[in-house]
């Protein structure tokens, strides 16, 4: 049958209207209490309370449509229409649009249905286009519907142009969030140890949902009792664990909300220090390593006990000469201190030497007054403690000249290896000679400086030290380019 010019062009405009309507709003009354913004608002969407009840009502569309959840997530017993709008109300539709429309527009039309994922999710009664949310998680659902819908206009020949017949395709997600009222936590206390001192100042730990359904969607918030105690705790849905990241110190009781459902954990923060991260001691001498800020008992371990050994109270015995680490586990950290057993005698010339660095000036031309030094009369006044004169009673030699003595003596060990320090081959009072001056003395050597032994400044995920290099005129890691340098031990 043919149409009249002006029949088409009602048609035209029409269907133009239909398409305009795709950015009409989805319409969804929720009313669970889980029901909360998971995301911001779309203009499009009108969300206002029903008990129970929640309609979704997607606009006109053509074939493509898609549409995802709303911006509020679903929860489990939510039931509703899952149908198209009855009437475009946008205000670009022609009058003559609106007005031909019935309000019961798709009261008789044939709608179906096809869950294309998560059939477990939803349910769906084609009958009524009534939905109803059964489980937690996502569902996807296509609708297709096939309408007649009424023309003006005449054919050419004078008569009622016939009905136009109109379909529409559009495709709605559920999310829908999961009932964890049987949920529980693993554990309802955790503690956790942070080491200042090591530039810890966090520490973290994770707690598992015990029989957990999907938690794809959740809503989630919680809140700490003492303001001492941060932590910053997110819900991992895929693993259905809580993450968790805690600083400061003290015990604060966490209030957490997840999907509606009530969680208490007990968190305690604790800030741990040792006296001690480096020391050195003769053979056959004890010290005593202390932790504070950790009142429980501690497990002292040492990493060569054929070096020292350390008992449960945390005395530290030399037994041969080298370094070991003396550690303890406290919780999730480890703490420790670099342990080095040297030569009788050894640990005056040391702290001499430290003392010295600390209480007197540098100054080459008063080096051998009281009260002054400079390296090289440093090390021999150390070194004098145990009648060590480096070739001269009286009076320091220079560096170089203190590096010819050990060489004259077999005393030089060697260039400096990193692979040498990372086993602990050095020891406190092995000497530094740098080298490379063209300044005609002995190897071109123009610095000596004195080796103090290791400090531990953290440990890795392993268990494994993080080890500084300590001087005693110098602050640590002082001399870490030393490649090419000369190590003595007098």
């Amino acid at each position: 049958m043919k149409r009249t010019n002006s029949s088409k062009a009602l048609i035209f405009r029409r269907v133009m209207a239909m398409m305009i309507a795709f950015a009409c709003a989805i319409s969804i009354a929720p009313s669970s209490a889980f029901a909360k913004q998971a995301s911001k608002k779309s203009d499009e969407t009108t969300v206002t309370e029903v008990s129970g009840y929640r309609d979704v009502i997607i606009s006109n569309g053509f074939s493509g449509t898609e549409k995802a959840y709303d911006g509020n997530y679903f929860a489990i017993g939510d039931h509703g229409l899952l149908t198209f709008s009855k009437i475009c109300a946008e205000p670009e539709c022609p009058p003559e649009l609106t007005q031909t429309q019935a309000e019961d527009e798709f009261k008789d039309a044939e709608i179906k249905y096809t869950v294309v994922e998560g059939e477990q999710v939803v349910d769906i009664d084609e009958k009524t286009h009534n939905y109803t949310l059964l489980a937690g998680g996502k569902a996807v659902v296509n609708l297709e519907a096939t309408v007649t819908v009424d023309t003006d206009g005449t054919d050419i020949d004078g008569n009622q142009a016939e009905p136009e017949t109109v379909s529409y395709t559009a495709t709605y997600t559920f999310c829908v969030m999961s009932d964890l009222s049987g949920v529980k936590l693993e554990k309802d206390a955790i503690s956790l140890c942070t080491v200042p001192k090591y530039g810890q100042s966090t520490a973290s730990t994770t707690v598992v949902l015990m029989d957990c359904p999907n938690i794809e969607y959740n809503t989630f918030t919680y809140k700490l009792s003492n303001k001492k105690v941060k932590a910053k705790i997110y819900v991992n849905a895929r693993k259905k664990i809580l993450d968790i990241t805690v600083s400061g110190k003290g015990t604060a009781t966490a209030t957490l909300t997840i999907n509606g459902t009530e969680f208490k954990l007990k968190i305690t923060a604790k800030q741990v220090s040792i006296n001690k991260d480096t020391c050195f001691i003769d053979k056959g001498k004890s010290v005593k390593l202390k932790l504070t800020g950790y009142g429980d008992k501690v497990a002292w371990k040492s990493s060569k006990k054929s070096v020292a050994t350390v008992s449960s109270a945390g005395t530290v015995k030399g037994k041969k000469i080298g370094t070991t680490i003396v550690y303890a586990d406290v919780e999730n950290v480890r703490i420790g201190c670099a342990v080095s057993v040297v030569k009788k005698g050894m640990t005056k010339v040391v702290k001499r030497a430290i003392k010295i660095g600390a209480t007197c000036k540098y100054s080459q031309p008063r080096r051998m007054q009281k009260k002054y030094y400079d390296c090289s009369s440093l090390v021999w006044r150390s070194y004098k403690l145990i009648g060590k004169y480096f070739g001269l009673r009286n009076w320091a030699p220079t560096a170089a000249d203190e590096a010819r003595w050990c060489s004259n003596h077999k005393k030089l060990i060697g260039k400096f290896k990193w692979k040498k320090f990372k086993k602990f081959y050095y020891r406190p009072g092995d000497v530094l000679f740098r080298v490379g001056a063209k300044n005609g003395r002995y190897r071109g050597i123009y610095h000596i400086e004195m080796f103090a032994g290791y400090r531990v400044v953290g440990f890795d995920d392993e268990g494994k030290p993080y080890i500084n290099m300590v001087w005693a005129n110098r602050p640590d890691n002082y001399y870490d380019d030393c490649y090419g340098d000369i190590f003595g031990r007098p």
